[in-house]
C-alpha cells in the first residue's frame, strides 16, 4: 500500500488553477458540441419550412406557440442533443417539422424520440440491417424475421459477433423499435455454435427505416454543401 507521505504534494493553489482550467476546457467542448448539435437540428427545420406555403407555416408556427408544441419542441431538442448520431439527430428534425414523406401516429413519435436518446449509429447501422432481412407476414400478428447462424454471413451480418447480435436484438424490442418474436419460440441455440434468433419487424419499424434513411440523404446533401 502505498503511504500517503509519498504522494506528491498539490498546494491549493494549484489545485484551483487547474481545476478551473480543466473546468473551462470542459465547458468550452460542451457549449461547442451543443453549439453545433442545436445547428445541425434547427438547418433541417428551416430546410423543411422552405418547403411550406403560407397556410403550412401559419399552421406550423401557431402550434409551436401552443402549450403542446412547446412541450413537444422541448423535449425533441433534448432528445437532439442527447443523441450520439447525427442521423437520428436529422431524424428528429424531420419529426418535428413533420415531413410530408412520414405520416407517424403520436405514440409512435413517442415511441421513436424516446429510442433515439442515446442512440449510437453502430445500433442504427445494425437496425437498418435487420430491416432488410426476409419477413414472413402470413403466420403471424405481425412480421416475422430470423437471424441464423448457418446464414449470418450470407445475410451481411458477419461484421458483428453473435454476442452483438443477441445484445443489439434485445435492445432494439426494449426500445420498441423492433418487436418480440411473435411466436412461441424466441431463441433455438444447439451447440454452442449453432443458433436462430426470431423477432418482428413491424409496418411501425419500417416507417422508421423510411425516416431515418431521409436523414442520411439529407446529411449526405448537407456534407456536400460544406466541401
Amino acid at each position: 500500500m502505498t503511504d500517503s507521505m509519498d504522494l506528491p504534494e498539490i498546494s491549493a493553489i494549484n489545485a484551483l488553477r487547474y481545476g478551473a482550467k480543466a473546468f473551462d476546457l470542459a465547458h468550452s467542448a460542451y457549449n461547442s458540441h451543443r453549439d453545433q448539435c442545436l445547428f445541425e437540428f434547427f438547418r433541417v427545420i428551416d430546410t423543411r419550412l422552405d418547403t411550406m406555403d403560407k397556410t403550412g407555416l401559419d399552421n406550423f408556427y401557431t402550434y409551436l406557440e401552443s402549450p403542446t408544441g412547446k412541450q413537444r419542441i422541448g423535449r425533441y431538442i433534448d432528445c437532439a442533443l442527447n443523441t450520439y448520431s447525427r442521423r437520428a439527430r436529422t431524424a428528429i428534425a424531420l419529426l418535428l417539422a413533420d415531413s410530408p414523406s412520414h405520416r407517424f401516429k403520436e405514440a409512435e413519435k413517442a415511441t421513436f424520440i424516446k429510442a433515439m436518446t442515446g442512440m449510437e449509429d453502430s445500433v442504427l447501422d445494425f437496425f437498418l440491417a435487420v430491416c432488410k432481412l426476409p419477413r414472413d407476414d402470413t403466420k403471424y400478428a405481425y412480421p416475422q424475421a430470423m437471424i441464423c447462424a448457418s446464414e449470418k454471413e450470407a445475410l451481411g451480418f458477419d461484421k458483428w459477433e453473435d454476442e452483438e447480435i443477441f445484445i443489439n436484438i434485445s435492445e432494439l424490442i426494449r426500445l420498441r423499435v423492433l418487436a418480440p418474436n411473435p411466436s412461441t419460440v424466441g431463441v433455438i441455440q444447439s451447440g454452442g455454435k449453432s443458433w436462430a434468433l426470431w423477432f418482428g419487424v413491424t409496418n411501425i419499424s419500417l416507417k422508421m427505416v423510411k425516416l431515418l434513411e431521409e436523414s442520411e440523404h439529407m446529411n449526405d446533401v448537407y456534407s456536400s454543401l460544406e466541401r
